[in-house]
């Protein structure tokens, strides 16, 4: 019997160990015995992380201490979770230990809730994190396959495509924005490239809050950690095939094969997606918001001794995607089959000679029609050697993104405004607000440490240096008059270069002292950013060169007064490197986001009951952050560090309930409080704002920033008070298929937040436009939702072959997911996906 963790699989602080399941296999339990499967790795592969490759290579290494010897079995036992051969299993992707030799089964198990109880101790977390892991099976269980649909397993999380780009997610943890995207532990900074299509996935984290000991170049937010498919010891293969509403085809596939001394594995993988696009254009007669991607991988594994290991990873993914503006066909009054776009601005562009419009656009993005094309190549090494001193690694990947769209923000027609909020219909050849991008960013980071036990304590040092270079070319050309004459302006057309470096150095020791914990970590680094932008409508140019010192660390308790329950309690302080806003970047140093820091205190009870049939972990929260970047401003100006402070408290419940067997019950509430502090320049704007209002007339200091237009700091972005997530699954077994029918319904709810910095909205009053009223256009609000997901799976016992029926936001549920100005932007309408898939 193999084993089964279910449900949220959280992390904690403070977490150790799995526990196994012991228990009938079921459908999500169910694995191929002839071959061993492929291993699921942790991120970066925390030597001090049980779940990763470098914990099992300690463990075998004996650099953590065993469980008393008296209770242990012979040390080549294979079925022995602590022994040299079961380590050896696991670090080379073989099977796993079988779960009736494990320590004190549990059916049902949230990762760190059952640790108290387990037998054979295992090392702290060196860099202690609130993480969802979703493995394979659970992924499989819950029809995930979007990198946003990963990020909303979490609570207190929120994952929005970026408004005109279908490429780039939005990752939002407890009401901060920023969160980054990490595939092997290197990070993809180009967040409307973000979402490129992730395959040949071992493993997926949703870490909540700061981790800066994690990845070289840590989100103080909170992050997506990939782990892609590494080779093991044994051949293995998976092919898996879509075909789905509006046109969806897709498939993915993965080959490993092992050298007849298993000194040498390599893999192969590619995918390939395609669709038609849901947003029906009667201007130019094209479909839209479709997602075309496809992408290959070639990773090697080279074990040349027994103590060391190699792992190169060489990628290529190429996306091309849409998140244009749209309505609801019926809303429109327009006739469509789900959702209407009446821009004029077309993927074809008919003279080649000229840029679009006759407009002195420089460069090539002077040709672009309506598009958002992404090419990312992306190389990793990670070399993992145990010697004597201690556990070595020595991570580096360099990654290259590069981005051309053409983007209309106003659906082809003049911008919204006070005065005109519900400009006609025009379907402007050039649309309404275009803007052009062609840019190119390339990073190199590294990171190298050791890892070692001295005396009672767990101990780790490392260095990490990074190098970035941007080159951004952007436009923007705004259109405004009647349909048979329009005007187009060149409103922009600017070219922005920033390189940028650093390096840090950090360590983390952790130690038990009976049934605590105790651990802490720290990283100090310096970094700088040199810009130097060309205005091409002025000829003016200028440059800035910023240099700063940053630091962050933790320090983390965690007791078990009984054996399946502990508390936990932690106190953490991120940080987030300084970066931009092309599109906001108006200037030099206007738009600069960053450096801020933010402090988060976390606390918490764990535990779990009937044999581990129901886990819940609680967790109460508290933090700050300072001179926090004003994300999303409307227009061309970012309004950046000084503006605000920011607090939120909250808390986070998850649950993981197996009440028969079979039967699978798991969810996650979060709530919190979040708020603005205002610093001295918000604070200044806001007087003069509400001295505006009170002298009557024009008020340009509200409405902008966190000051809205009534002269009130305005509510964080993307901050529910209440995200709630749930669902049940039962696996039926049908024993002359040997297979498994297994139903699944759940359900996502996201109360009302706003989308827009400064909480702007327009209202309709009579042909009129105000910023107060009933009739609601467009802006920042987003209204409370609740979106519905179902399946229905049959799956062999074997798992070597699977069909599934899905739908997502199966009652074609429409509300708001993001906002540019007075637009707001719709989530995905109601998709069905059927699905083969066939593991060898």
């Amino acid at each position: 019997m193999k084993t089964r963790v279910l449900a949220i699989l959280s992390v904690s602080a403070l977490a150790s160990t799995v526990a196994s399941a012991q228990m009938p296999p079921t459908a999500a339990t169910a694995q191929p015995e002839p071959e061993a499967q492929p291993q699921e790795n942790s991120p970066a592969g925390n030597p001090d992380d049980p779940t990763s490759d470098a914990a099992a290579d300690a463990m075998r290494m004996g650099d953590v201490p065993p469980a008393d010897a008296a209770s242990q079995p012979p040390a080549g036992d294979p079925d022995d979770p602590t022994s040299d051969a079961a380590a050896e299993a696991m670090r080379m992707g073989g099977d796993e230990p079988a779960a009736q030799d494990a320590a004190p089964a549990t059916p049902v198990a949230i990762a760190g809730v059952a640790e108290a109880a387990a037998e054979t101790p295992a090392p702290a977390i060196a860099d202690p994190y609130l993480v969802t892991a979703l493995p394979d099976w659970r992924r499989e269980d819950l029809f995930l396959t979007e990198a946003g649909e990963y990020v909303r397993q979490a609570p207190n999380a929120v994952a929005v495509l970026t408004p005109g780009f279908g490429t780039g997610n939005r990752y939002i943890f407890r009401g901060l924005a920023g969160g980054g995207t990490y595939i092997d532990g290197i990070r993809l900074s180009e967040r409307t490239a973000n979402d490129i299509g992730l395959f040949d996935i071992d493993r997926v984290e949703v870490v909540r809050g700061p981790a800066p000991l994690l990845d070289a170049l840590p989100s103080a937010a909170g992050s997506l950690q990939v782990a892609l498919h590494r080779p093991g010891t044994e051949p293995y293969g998976e092919f898996e095939g879509y075909y789905g509403a509006f046109g969806l085809g897709a498939f993915r596939g993965s080959l490993d094969m092992v050298s007849a001394n298993d000194v040498l594995g390599v893999n192969f993988s590619g995918y390939y997606q395609g669709t038609g696009g849901y947003v029906d254009n009667p201007v130019t007669g094209e479909s839209l918001n479709q997602s075309d991607r496809w992408g290959g991988r070639l990773g090697l594994r080279l074990s040349p001794a027994a103590d060391i290991d190699w792992f190169v990873s060489a990628a290529f993914m190429r996306a091309e995607g849409l998140n244009i503006l749209n309505a609801d066909c019926d809303d429109a009054g327009a006739d469509c089959d789900d959702r209407v776009s009446l821009t004029g601005f077309s993927r074809d562009v008919d003279d080649l000679l000229t840029p679009i419009g006759g407009l002195p656009i420089a460069g090539d993005k002077g040709f672009f029609g309506l598009s958002n094309d992404t090419e990312t190549a992306l190389v990793t090494s990670d070399i993992e050697w145990r010697s004597n001193l201690g556990t070595v690694s020595l991570n580096a990947g360099f990654v290259r993104t590069s981005q051309e769209a053409g983007i209309d923000f106003a659906d082809g027609s003049a911008v919204r405004a006070a005065g005109a909020p519900l400009p006609p219909a025009t379907g402007y050849p050039l649309g309404g607000d275009l803007r052009l991008y062609d840019e190119t960013r390339r990073e190199f980071t590294f990171d190298g440490s050791i890892a070692r036990r001295i005396g009672p304590a767990n101990v780790k040092l490392g260095f990490s240096a990074h190098d970035r270079r941007e080159e951004d070319d952007f436009a923007a050309v705004l259109t405004s008059g009647a349909a048979a004459s329009p005007v187009s302006t060149l409103n922009a057309d600017r070219l922005t270069v920033e390189d940028g470096n650093g390096y840090s150095v950090y360590g983390s020791a952790d130690t038990r002292l009976g049934g605590m914990e105790l651990a802490l970590g720290g990283r100090f680094g310096e970094d700088t950013i040199d810009l130097r932008q060309t205005q091409r409508l002025t000829g003016s140019s200028g440059s800035s060169s910023t240099s700063y010192d940053y630091w962050g660390g933790y320090a983390q308790a965690r007791y078990a007064p009984t054996d399946g329950t502990a508390i936990f309690a932690r106190a953490v302080r991120g940080y987030e490197l300084a970066d931009y806003d092309p599109a906001a970047l108006a200037g030099i140093g206007v738009g600069l986001g960053g450096p801020w820091n933010n402090w988060t205190y976390e606390g918490g009870l764990e535990g779990s009951l009937f044999g581990g049939r129901a886990q819940a972990r609680l967790t109460g929260f508290y933090m700050t952050a300072d001179d926090l970047p004003v994300p999303y401003a409307p227009g061309f100006t970012l309004l950046t560090a000084g503006q605000s402070g920011f607090e939120n408290a909250g808390a986070e419940l998850e649950l993981a309930l197996v009440p028969v067997d079979g039967l699978d019950i798991s969810g996650a509430v979060g709530i919190q409080d979040a708020r603005y502090d205002i610093g001295a320049g918000a604070a200044t704007q806001q007087s003069t704002c509400l001295g505006q209002l009170a002298a009557g007339g024009a008020a340009p200091s509200c409405g902008l920033g966190i000051v809205t237009a009534d002269g009130r700091i305005a509510e964080p972005v993307y901050a529910p008070d209440l995200i709630a997530r749930g669902q049940i699954s039962y696996d039926f077994y049908i024993p002359r298929a040997e297979s498994y029918l297994t139903p699944m319904i759940g359900f996502d709810y996201r109360g009302d937040m706003e989308t827009g910095s400064a909480n702007l909205d327009l209202f309709d009053l009579g042909g009129t436009g105000s910023l107060s009223g009933q009739d609601f256009i467009g802006g920042s609000r987003a209204d409370s939702r609740v979106t519905v997901n179902a399946g229905l799976t049959l799956r062999t016992d074997d798992d070597w072959w699977l069909v599934s029926l899905e739908c997502d936001n199966c009652f074609d549920e429409t509300y708001v997911d993001a906002s540019d100005g007075f637009y707001s932007y719709l989530g995905t309408p109601m998709t069905w996906t059927i699905r083969a898939r066939r593991k060898f």
